[in-house]
């Protein structure tokens, strides 16, 4: 590169030396192996079919909140490698399905997709006090997002989010918070100035799960899997 002059008019002129094509390691991708969807999702004998699945061996249920007692499932913490997985709670989200199938590696998942009932936003903070309140008496305040998570079926964002409100409610304080692990106390009892911001900011992600709740229970199936 360098200046030149032409007809009083400055430039900058560029020579092209030489070049030569750039040595690239060929890298092939490995594909994942498909995976098998059965369908089961608004069949009126659900828990009829569940039951014959786990008369197979290595069928793993994959349920959560009230759900997770009820049909003796795993939540997405609990569940293990295994080829056979049945999907009866509706996840929260296609980032916690992607973890889920990425955790168990089925080779064939069953579709129920159960609502577990929670989308509302007063049965979600009945049910996430109550954990609270069974955490504060039980374990010294010490829960995890993760398994508040799962007990409510619900994303970590929406845990938190849920906890935010307590905390603006003064039910709880947060003693300590340090990656997941959190250490909660009983509070004044006196709600702070924003209890509506936080129902709003509450309810608007609780709506989000909803929606795609709703896409999970009518979408195809190979659609909802392909992540």
């Amino acid at each position: 590169m360098r200046v030149s002059d032409y007809r009083g008019q400055p430039e900058v002129q560029i020579e092209w030396v030489d070049a030569r094509p750039v040595e690239t390691e060929v890298v092939t991708a490995a594909v994942a192996p498909a995976v098998a969807v059965v369908d089961y999702r608004a069949r009126p004998n659900a828990r009829q079919l569940l039951e014959q699945l786990r008369a197979q061996d290595g069928v793993q249920v994959w349920a959560e909140a009230g759900a997770k007692g009820e049909v003796c499932g795993l939540d997405r913490d609990e569940l293990v490698p295994s080829r056979e997985l049945a999907v009866w709670t509706t996840p929260p989200g296609t980032r916690e399905l992607r973890a889920v199938l990425k955790r168990v590696s089925p080779e064939t998942v069953y579709l129920f997709g159960i609502d577990p009932g929670l989308g509302e936003t007063r049965p979600f903070l009945q049910r996430l006090a109550g954990l609270v309140k069974r955490a504060l008496s039980t374990r010294e305040g010490m829960v995890t997002v993760s398994m508040l998570a799962a007990a409510t079926a619900q994303r970590e964002a929406t845990v938190c989010l849920g906890l935010d409100w307590l905390v603006e409610r003064c039910d709880i304080v947060i003693v300590n918070d340090e990656e997941g692990q959190i250490q909660l106390a009983p509070g004044s009892g006196i709600p702070g100035k924003d209890v509506e911001g936080a129902t709003e900011r509450l309810r608007s992600l609780l709506r989000e799960t909803a929606a795609y709740r709703k896409h999970f229970s009518r979408a195809q199936e190979d659609a909802l899997l392909s992540l």
